[in-house]
């Protein structure tokens, strides 16, 4: 199977050109589209020979080469090649990438004219790279030069760990016949004998300058394997030269040279087993496997010394020099053999009269922070259970909590390994203290973005979150329409989720840090509820000491604490640093005082025992401190701090203010004249900062804490950080002035800086961003409270002004309406001079006025706010105002001026572009003509308002027109048409999370089973709705949840049971102060007490009705006449009933309910009377007369204040 050049693989990796290949495996030059870094891309070709077919593979041998890449992928050495990422192609056959080594040669080419100083530390560093590796329980089995390659910064890179898996059993002989150990070949396991055999080979051929065996023929390499012993006296002339030569780039080879190996012996040496299988003699007693180049298996570190016991004698080797070494290294006997790669470099080290090389800050680390994974098995094993599930399709959300340095990332780590050699596509997040909005969810959706399809509006939402965008997709994507507040919060995390949602393979989504996540968390809930359909998992990690809330905000996600590791564990965790003497019980006895099992205090702890003693290797071989933390755990943490040269200190203060992750561009805008690649490099070497998934950032967050609590003295401290501050706001502003998603993180440096005008100006501009995009209410009031205390009335009068009505709009948002009249209020008090600030603060009285039910306050506001609109020529406001006007003249039931309030204030808004403000109109004007009786034409608007929620990607509005057209249906009867409309606004409303819209659809639901006589099931609909409204604590809900459930009781002539939810509803209305409320629940009190025949008490009622549902509008009082009506047609007074069915049945105001019952009314009733069919007539002709309409209403009122005790029964 080949690659084409520009090959697509994993919709990722564009292969550019092919760069070598292997007996299974081929590797190309690729450019990650993703992070646009060029890549070592190495595609492991499943032979015809050992499979039926390349698409036929089995599972288990894909998950089995897979394994080879879990082992490679946890480790982290500097001699050892870094994996980044696997996969599989469209054929289902892996492949990984790698760092791309440039002009990398074998080490024994690279060597061939470099003195033998640099020889010997090739030696040593790949020695290095073996004692990691043994350490971790891996045995190579392939070493040999090709897998020994050296960079042309002159370091080793230990490579090919056997991603090319065998089918056959371990004990099968594997690797490459010239550098194959004896026992290997006759058919023992490999041990790490087997890879020091191999060392000893390599050295020969690098000093010596060709193989220790005749490689020409395979019947003789192998017989001289087994048999002879190698021509050590050509090593005694080997000595360092008197100019010990500092390391180099390797020299480059000329086409003219040639290698010290003929072409023919190269070939013959390199051959695998598999392809000398035939050719071996009969001494090989062992079955062979066919088995390519590359094979590595795993043991454990008892193993190996069961395997390869320490010789006394071969400390005698030294004596030899360096002949001595080699020769023990290529013992027939692997129990004749160095012990472990340590001792070999120190032998090495010896016979040169070299000094042990000291331990670096790279390789320590590599101990410390990639070492065994321990102390976690059960947690581990159960993830993996739930993602063997998640891979059938039933997937899991889950929350790993726990404090910070428990071992979260490290937890979700391995199972990031575990996942992507099992086919799933891995997903990583990660939020941050201040940072930007939806910032975890950036790098996820830049991945899914090369997978994905989008539409614009979906790419147009996303491009505020991934701003190359138009770069990973191919194409320009337009903005989307703008939307404000809740809308657009929802909006974004709705395309999110929807985003994610679509994915089809198996997904493991990794988020960590939950308790800065904010409204990042909106699309987690929205996805974690439908995992159990999906082939997701979900881990999020989060800090249960500073975010306890976080599974009360998630309740759909499961709970896994991580608690700190137990003694057993510690000693497990010290043995994977430390080697076997982390076990000693003086050891494992300080750090489990010192630390108490936190894992990252005890890397810390190791760390400063390591730099005591001088080396890893030597903690424990001498007297250990009495303690270590003795200046607290920060102290702990400044002398890793410290090991920063002074150089790098201003630039990690500096990394320090802006927050864990380290932005660049940034740093480059500082002003500061470093090299930054230098400084990476130090910081990294350091282990103060690392890198994951290519983003740089602080290697664990308490570092930067420390840093910023700890590096400054008291006396200076806040100058110190005043000025950092100030540095990094001015590079916010170089770097992002046009990118509003910073002004926030701006507003909050130039606060600390100082910079009061700045800090107020930011915080503004943040505050109105986010009120159209998140609505995230605590970031908002938060922002706003910061600076309206340095916000004086005298200097930044119109700033404080703006700021007040600012908290008005996030308070009226909240539904805290006398809170936000306040600041409303306070707002015009401060800047009522400037129109704008003026206009904008009516603008929200208004609203918080007629949401409350106060139509005449709210129209007093609105009319005033339009006036000064108009007048300076702001088209925004003046549509809101005339929106307001109109939506208070459809709730007050005078539809023509509704209806000539929304046209004019579609108009205004469509000069303007406002597409929601638009579909708003076509809505409201849709509800108007449904109360009018004209249903082509309501449906006509409400069509054209779907159209304009659909193309904003608006769910909430489009949901709240799929409700009104179920109302629609309803009240034409056709039932199955307005279940359709409801269930798919429930729908919606499910999806977008929105609790409260979920209950009233239900209502809804009920009250359309309630029409059609389906009683249980209109009780099962509301009982479910009324639960949901209790729930989230909507009381304007819950009131009219109990005058439905009143009317389903009633309507079953249960009259003391619909009395009962009556009252309910009454006193909730009344504690709420929603008078529309108290209206409707006393005219369903006014109608049990008429079918009782309490008819003075009925009155009674309807009169309060009646007087309170005035200034809200007719349509109450249309409700209460029509049950005066009743009650003059039981008490058989035709001629007054036939006036009020008159009035009712043909007013424009009235309900359709209500009409109908009119209609009732007069068959029942008035047919047979002249005089009250006269008078009907000629109430219908008049009901066009206002002053008419108004006359039977004081008329009726009249006569029930005449009726003693009225109001006495409420």
């Amino acid at each position: 199977m080949t690659t084409s050049a520009n090959a697509l693989l994993g919709n990722r990796y564009r292969v550019q050109n092919k760069l070598g290949a292997g007996g299974m495996g081929t590797v190309y030059r690729a450019l990650d589209q993703l992070t646009g870094e060029e890549v070592a891309l190495k595609r492991v070709l499943i032979s015809p020979l050992t499979f039926d077919s390349a698409t036929n593979a089995t599972d288990d041998m894909r998950v089995g080469l897979s394994r080879e890449f879990q082992i490679l992928a946890s480790l982290r050495h500097p001699n050892v090649i870094s994996v980044k990422d696997h996969g599989f192609d469209a054929e289902r056959q892996p492949f990984f990438t790698m760092n791309l080594l440039e002009d990398a040669q074998p080490i024994t080419l690279a060597c061939r004219t470099q003195p033998t100083a640099t020889k010997v530390r090739l030696l040593i560093e790949m020695l290095q790279a073996l004692a990691y590796v043994h350490r971790r329980g891996i045995i190579h089995r392939d070493l040999k030069p090709r897998n020994v390659l050296v960079d042309n910064n002159g370091r080793v890179q230990v490579l090919d760990f056997g991603l090319a898996i065998s089918h056959g059993q371990e004990q099968e002989v594997a690797g490459t016949l010239a550098y194959i150990a004896p026992e290997v070949l006759s058919g023992e396991s490999a041990t790490f004998a087997a890879d020091l055999y191999a060392v000893g080979v390599i050295a020969y051929e690098m000093l010596v300058g060709k193989h220790p065996f005749d490689i020409r023929n395979i019947t003789t390499l192998s017989y001289e394997i087994l048999n002879k012993q190698p021509d050590l006296s050509l090593l005694k002339n080997v000595r360092i030269e008197d100019v010990v030569h500092p390391p180099t780039k390797t020299a480059r080879r000329s086409d003219s040279e040639i290698d010290p190996l003929s072409s023919e012996e190269t070939r013959c040496g390199e051959e695998s087993i598999s392809q000398v299988k035939s050719d071996l003699p009969a001494f090989t007693s062992a079955p062979v496997a066919a088995l390519d180049d590359d094979q590595s298996t795993l043991i454990g570190t008892t193993d190996l010394m069961k395997a390869a016991p320490a010789n006394p004698a071969m400390q005698a080797a030294s004596l030899d020099g360096i002949a001595g070494v080699i020769g023990c290294l290529l013992d027939k006997n692997p129990a004749n053999r160095y012990p472990d790669a340590d001792t070999t470099i120190r032998m090495l080290c010896s016979a040169f009269g070299l000094p042990i090389p000291v331990e670096s800050e790279e390789i320590r680390e590599s101990f410390l922070q990639a070492s065994a994974f321990v102390g976690r098995d059960l947690e581990l094993r159960t993830l993996k259970q739930e993602l063997s599930k998640a891979m059938t399709g039933s997937g899991s959300a889950w929350l790993i909590g726990g404090e910070s340095g428990v071992g979260k990332s490290r937890l979700l780590d391995e199972l990031r390994i575990f996942a992507l050699t099992h086919g799933a596509l891995v997903l990583r997040g990660q939020a941050a203290a201040g940072g930007v909005p939806y910032q975890m969810w950036g790098s996820v959706l830049r991945r899914l973005a090369l997978i994905t399809s989008m539409s614009d509006l979906e790419a147009g939402v996303l491009k505020d979150i991934i701003p190359d965008l138009d770069t990973l997709l191919g194409r320009t994507v337009p903005p989307a329409p703008p939307l404000e507040g809740r809308i657009a919060q929802q909006r974004l995390a709705l395309t999110i989720s929807d985003i994610v949602r679509r994915q089809t393979q198996p997904i493991v989504l990794l988020l960590e840090d939950l308790q800065w996540a904010g409204d990042s968390l909106d699309p987690l809930k929205q996805i974690a509820q439908a995992t159990d359909q999906l082939p997701f998992l979900i881990l999020a990690s989060y800090r249960d000491d500073e975010g306890p809330d976080i599974p009360a905000k998630l309740p759909s996600m499961r709970v896994m604490r991580l608690n700190r590791l137990d003694e057993r564990g510690i000693a497990d965790l010290s043995a994977a640093m430390l080697g076997d003497a982390g076990r000693q019980p003086q050891i494992v006895e300080l750090l489990t005082r010192e630390t108490e099992g936190n894992s990252f205090f005890m890397v810390e702890v190791v760390r400063a025992l390591a730099e005591e003693a001088g080396a890893l290797n030597a903690v424990g071989k001498g007297q250990l401190p009495e303690s270590i933390l003795a200046g607290g755990v920060q102290q702990v943490l400044m002398r890793r701090l410290n090991r920063v040269p002074e150089w790098c200190r201003e630039a990690l203060r500096l990394a320090a203010i802006y927050g864990r992750q380290i932005d660049m561009n940034i740093m480059r805008a500082t002003g500061l004249a470093l090299d930054w690649e230098a400084w990476l490099t130090v910081c990294a070497n350091a282990a103060v900062i690392d890198n994951a998934d290519g983003v740089w950032r602080f290697a664990h967050d308490k570092l930067r804490e420390t840093l910023l609590t700890n590096d400054f003295s008291q006396s200076t401290a806040l100058i110190r950080i005043r000025g950092l501050h100030r540095i990094i706001g001015q590079a916010l502003e170089t770097v992002y002035s046009k990118d509003p998603n910073y002004t926030d993180a701006l507003a909050e440096h130039w606060f600390i800086a100082g910079d009061t005008p700045k800090a107020i100006r930011y915080a503004i501009a943040a505050a109105e961003r986010l009120l159209v995009t998140t609505a995230d209410v605590n970031r908002i009031q938060a922002i706003i409270e910061r600076v309206l205390p340095i916000a004086d009335e005298k200097t930044y009068t119109p700033q404080r002004a703006t700021l007040l009505r600012l908290l008005g709009d996030l308070s009226e948002r909240s539904s805290q309406y006398d809170q936000a009249r306040k600041h409303y209020e306070a707002s015009i008090k401060l800047g009522g001079t400037d129109p704008k600030i003026l206009t904008a603060a009516l603008n929200g009285l208004s609203v918080a006025a007629w949401r409350t039910g106060d139509y005449i306050t709210g129209q007093t506001h609105a009319d005033r706010a339009l006036v000064i609109a108009e007048a300076i020529h702001d088209m925004k406001n003046a549509g809101l105002a005339r929106g307001h006007l109109g939506v208070i003249a459809l709730q007050s039931g005078d539809l023509p001026k509704a209806r000539e309030h929304l046209l004019q204030s579609l108009a205004l808004r469509q000069a303007s572009g406002e597409q929601r403000g638009i579909a708003s109109c076509f809505n409201n004007l849709g509800i108007i003509e449904k109360e009018l009786g004209n249903n082509p034409a309501a449906i006509e608007y409400f069509s054209q308002s779907l159209d304009f929620y659909r193309a904003i990607g608006d769910r909430s509005g489009l949901s709240s027109v799929l409700n009104n057209l179920g109302l629609l249906y309803a009240d034409m009867h056709q039932f199955q048409q307005a279940q359709l409309y409801y269930e798919e606004s429930l729908t919606i409303r499910k999806q977008t999370g929105d609790r409260r819209g979920a209950g009233l659809a239900l209502n809804n639901l009920g009250e359309l089973a309630m029409m059609q006589q389906q009683y249980d099931q209109a009780l099962a609909y509301m009982q479910s709705s009324l639960a949901i409204s209790r729930e989230v604590n909507d009381r304007r809900s819950i009131s009219l949840v109990l005058v439905n459930l009143g009317l389903l009781a009633a309507q079953q002539h249960d009259l003391d049971t619909a009395q009962q939810y009556f009252n309910e509803s009454l006193q909730t209305s009344q504690e709420i102060h929603d008078l529309r409320g108290v209206c409707v629940s006393m005219n369903g009190i006014a109608q049990c007490q008429i079918e009782r025949g309490e008819f003075a008490l009925a009155r009674a009622k309807l009169a309060q009705a009646i007087l309170i549902g005035l200034p809200l509008g007719l349509p109450l009082v249309m409700d209460s006449l029509m049950l005066l009506a009743h009650i003059y047609a039981r008490e058989n007074q035709p001629e007054k009933a036939a006036r009020l069915i008159g009035l009712v049945h043909s007013h424009p105001a009235s309900r359709e309910t209500s009409r109908k019952e009119a209609q009732e009314i007069y068959d029942r009733n008035l047919t047979k009377s002249d005089a009250a069919l006269k008078i009907v007539d000629q109430a219908r002709a008049s009901v066009d007369d206002a002053a008419w309409v108004q006359s039977v209403i004081d008329d009726e009122l009249l006569q029930l204040e005449r009726i003693k005790g009225i109001g006495d029964e409420v």
